[in-house]
């Protein structure tokens, strides 16, 4: 990153940002009163006699002094007028610095003064022709890497310039297996929008019928609480002994249409309580009844979204072709999968009918508290407006924790995944130390991060509890004040009022902590989201056709690949497989040769040309069809923990045991599958972990026999074996071949001596084909390969 300058320290002789260019101007000074530029070099020997080395050194001191000494940041050559011209400038990319021609005689570096309000600093400027620079960034920001990056400041008070020079802050962080960011996919930086809610409630959709059935029932909970309260205003009145002023005519009223149906509120003291308290004891009884449905009503909606919402997600998983894996790390994808989902899950099922009821409930309560006092009611809400004030910038803080939070996660989850795949390379290496330490450091920063965030929500509770004490003071203060001074409140309506906001206590609380409550949610769904819009593989096309087999040839027709476009991985390729030959890709290894069979079975779809099954294009095949029609046995064979029967049969419906057999026969696995405990109901574990690696191989062997595929890719798939192991697979895979198509992917050129065509990949480029005895005969890449091999 260069050099650093301590305080008080000569520095080193300053060249340019490339070793390799050689000699060349290293900095260019603006001094505060001289608007020339000022050269230095190592090979300016600055007059006296004195080295390059020295002679910067001593002109750096100078016009740092000259910095020091200018009165009222004035700029160069102009008296009296701040020189306003950006101080931080972008370092070119190292693409940018390698030295072309016309570069070698342009100035590195120049210093500038700044006006004396912002203190004086040194700063990187652009080479020259490497584009504009980017203005400075704000007071108290600073990027770690890349433009723009502070290299010294220089304070004010410093009493000598040089010894005032602070070490150079680093240009670049260390980031702990930096390059996961570019694994994660891409980040929403966009602000919640109506949108992103739109497709969040759309969830709520299918179910809206029970969700309307779970609302009403809510309404009812919350009109029967707010009401069995209000029914305490006769009861208090006939206690108290005292009548109603003049605002409590209203609720009088209402009081008269329903308890008083059942209750005489104007006879004898003990009727009317003895009535009010059946009455309200039967109010309670039904409104915990209608409670009870509420929530099975509520459980069913949240369910129900939680069952759409996962198969949803992992609909879209099976149908994400091949790229967006190699792209993303597991254990990126699995906490999408499985965190995020349950973030978003409970927004959509929890927080947001929670706030359905706690709106209902505080319409209701405050509907009953208007018709006691409307001014006690905005007394009461007065303090509401500072609560949004504050809750707005904490609500955005809380946004990018909560996103920060997610992606340690994710980190976190992706490194367990890795260490427990790669376990036995752990204990090989002895690294158990190294690992721990790694997840330690980890887990560290996932600990910090979320202490952060919740250091930010738990502010929710203490600002709610402190305006809530403020909100009550306030109500207290005026009720009294209508009661005893103004005698405009009967002291029944006054306590009445004071329990009803009691039951507001509750909403109010949740919904004061709503906006960060749904923070994770929002940040979660996000996420679900940017994983549900990755492109999926290509639909059929209309008209597609069932493949069948191949009667005539496959043939590929200049096809190219691009990952990332401006990447090719396949230039061009062509050639010509009969059906039922046998076609051999060989090649070193980032040659292109899986990505040429990965391309047959559409796992990819390619950027250029054509492949052909009998004239007909792939496209125009069903894709189900196809690769039905794909076997494939490779090195790393997939087998899940399920049974033996299972993983032979995997992907075909309802195969009787026989056809199972069968295919174990010819794949000569029969015999050693019966000696298992279970025989064929034998769980494997997880890929296969109980079988030795010849036996995995015959259960692969005999899934291919049982789909009998018309197309085999073979990618090599008897080189991890021992010699017994790999005659046995050998002689399986021979049975396997009649009468069928087959690529076979090869380093070890003795398995495909026996291949009708042999074609030669290299650089994604397709140098020779042919047979074997032909491709000897001629000087090129096989012939190498071969010698290399059996030297």
């Amino acid at each position: 990153h260069g050099p650093q300058i301590r305080p008080g320290a000569r520095p080193h002789p300053l060249r340019g940002a490339n070793p390799r260019c050689g000699d060349r101007p290293g900095l260019q000074f603006r001094g505060p009163h001289d608007p020339r530029a000022l050269g230095i070099s190592d090979s300016d020997g600055g007059g006296e006699g004195r080295s390059g080395s020295e002679a910067a050194h001593a002109v750096l001191v100078r016009t740092l002094d000259g910095l020091r000494g200018a009165q009222g940041g004035r700029g160069p050559g102009v008296p009296g007028r701040p020189d306003h011209r950006p101080w931080v400038h972008p370092l070119p990319p190292a693409r940018n610095r390698l030295c072309p021609a016309r570069r070698q005689r342009e100035p590195a570096l120049q210093i500038r003064q700044q006006s004396a309000s912002a203190g004086s600093r040194v700063r990187l400027l652009h080479h020259a022709g490497s584009g504009p620079a980017r203005p400075p960034r704000a007071s108290g920001h600073h990027t770690p890497c890349g433009p723009g990056r502070l290299l010294l400041r220089i304070p004010h008070e410093a009493p000598g310039i040089p010894a005032a020079i602070p070490q150079l802050v680093p240009a670049r962080r260390h980031l702990a297996r930096g390059d996961d960011r570019a694994r994660r996919g891409p980040e929403a930086k966009a602000p919640v929008t109506a949108r992103l809610w739109r497709r969040i409630l759309s969830y709520l959709r299918p179910h809206r019928g029970i969700l309307v059935l779970a609302a009403v029932a809510t309404a009812l909970v919350a009109v029967l609480d707010a009401f069995s309260i209000v029914v305490l205003i006769p009861f208090l009145e006939t206690v108290f002994g005292e009548g109603a002023g003049e605002e409590p005519d209203r609720i009088d009223r209402v009081l008269e249409a329903t308890v008083g149906r059942f209750v005489n509120l104007e006879g004898e003291a003990q009727a009317v309580v003895a009535g009010v308290i059946v009455f309200i004891v039967a109010t309670v009884a039904l409104k915990n009844a209608i409670e009870f449905g509420r929530a099975c009503l509520a459980a069913r909606v949240e369910q129900g979204v939680t069952r759409d919402l996962r198969n949803e997600v992992y609909g879209h998983l099976l149908q994400l072709d091949l790229g967006f894996f190699g792209r993303m790390r597991t254990g990126q994808i699995v906490s999408r999968l499985t965190h995020d989902v349950e973030q978003l899950r409970s927004l959509v099922t929890s927080e947001v009918i929670k706030s359905i009821s706690a709106l209902l409930q505080f319409g209701i309560v405050l509907y009953w508290m208007v018709e006691i006092s409307f001014r006690l009611t905005v007394a009461a809400f007065v303090v509401i407006p500072l609560t949004m004030v504050i809750w707005g910038p904490l609500v955005r803080r809380l946004r990018k924790g909560d996103r920060a939070v997610l992606d340690m996660a994710g980190e976190v989850g992706a490194h367990i995944q890795e260490t427990v795949a790669g376990i036995r390379l752990v204990k090989t290496a002895a690294s158990e130390p190294h690992e721990r330490e790694r997840f330690r450091r980890l887990t560290g920063s996932y600990f910090e991060t979320f202490l952060r965030t919740v250091r930010l929500r738990a502010l929710a509770v203490p600002i709610t509890e402190f305006f809530v004490a403020l909100g009550t003071g306030i109500l207290l203060w005026y009720g009294a004040r209508m009661v005893v001074v103004d005698g405009t409140l009967s002291g029944g309506d006054f306590i009445a009022f004071i329990v009803l906001s009691t039951r507001l206590y509750a909403p109010v609380k949740y919904l004061s902590k709503l906006p960060t409550l749904i923070q994770p949610g929002l940040v979660g769904g996000e996420r679900v989201f940017e994983f549900l819009d990755a492109p999926a593989e290509s639909p059929d096309r209309e008209g597609a056709r069932d493949f069948t087999g191949v009667r005539d040839g496959i043939r590929y027709r200049d096809v190219r690949l691009e990952y990332r476009e401006g990447e090719p991985v396949l230039r061009g390729v062509s050639f010509r497989v009969p059906a039922g030959s046998m076609v051999a890709l060989v090649g070193p290894s980032g040659a292109g040769k899986t990505s040429i069979v990965d391309l047959l079975g559409r796992f990819h779809e390619r950027s250029a040309g054509s492949i052909e099954i009998d004239g007909t294009d792939i496209r125009d095949l069903k894709l189900a069809s196809l690769r039905a029609g794909l076997g494939v046995v490779a090195q790393d064979t997939v087998l899940f923990h399920d049974t033996v029967r299972a993983n032979i049969a995997y992907g075909m419906k309802d195969v009787p045991m026989e056809r199972v057999e069968e295919a174990a026969r010819a794949a000569l696995a029969h015999d050693f599958v019966r000696r298992l405990p279970d025989g064929y109901e034998t769980v494997v574990g997880e890929r296969g972990a109980t079988l030795s690696g010849g036996q995995r191989q015959r259960i692969a062997i005999a899934r291919a026999i049982l789909r009998d595929p018309p197309i085999l890719v073979l990618d090599e798939a008897t080189s991890a074996l021992d010699t017994e192991s790999e005659r046995m697979v050998q002689e399986a895979i021979e049975r396997l071949l009649t009468g069928r198509t087959v690529f076979v992917i090869a380093h070890r050129l003795s398995t495909i001596r026996r291949a009708d065509l042999i074609v030669v990949v290299d650089d994604g480029r397709v140098v020779q084909q042919g047979s074997h005895e032909s491709l000897m005969r001629e000087e090129g890449l096989y012939r190498r390969l071969r010698e290399l091999q059996f030297r």
